[in-house]
């Protein structure tokens, strides 16, 4: 059956073209390969996929760690939601404090640089609104988890530092 679709297809070439069918058929099967591959598969230069995120990644572990040292007290002591309202510049039912508003406009900078390195002009509100909730989100998540793991951490070494934590418990009704 190769050969017979060999010889057709020789015949079907200009005498140009006309080669002993050995180095013919190799011919013609790198042809054929090379016109389907080119259908399906158009040569794009070359591009760095992580330059965006080489420039996003640090700003964003920047900005959540600045903020995490020079707020880690009242972080420590104020309910994990605090953050929420700090990364939003807005609380539900109320104004953020004092804290929560420095917060803010130390995150607002950092996310409009993550616009402008994304290049997404021409976005409509809705559009901006999400991305922008997916970026604070990331920040928040950072900043919790930070929150997290020093809290584990103290009460980690303070477990540590107290062999018997339990001698001192009295047990609550009965059982």
């Amino acid at each position: 059956m190769p050969n017979d679709f060999c010889c057709w297809l020789a015949q079907k070439t200009p005498n140009s073209l006309a080669q002993p069918a050995s180095i013919f058929n190799k011919a013609v099967k790198m042809t054929i390969f090379k016109k389907i591959r080119g259908r399906f598969k158009k040569e794009q230069p070359a591009v760095d996929i992580l330059s965006i995120a080489k420039i996003i990644s640090p700003l964003i572990d920047d900005t959540a760690n600045q903020i995490f040292g020079l707020y880690q007290l009242t972080l420590m002591k104020a309910p994990i939601t605090y953050i929420v309202p700090a990364v939003w510049g807005a609380l539900k039912g109320g104004e953020p404090d004092a804290t929560q508003m420095e917060i803010n406009q130390r995150i607002e900078p950092a996310i409009a640089k993550i616009f402008d390195v994304l290049k997404l002009e021409g976005l409509d509100a809705s559009q901006k609104f999400a991305i922008g909730f997916l970026i604070r989100g990331l920040f928040i998540s950072k900043i919790a988890y930070m929150i997290e793991v020093l809290k584990n951490r103290s009460i980690e070494k303070h477990i540590a530092s107290d062999s018997n934590i339990l001698s001192g418990i009295e047990p609550l009704g009965n059982a």
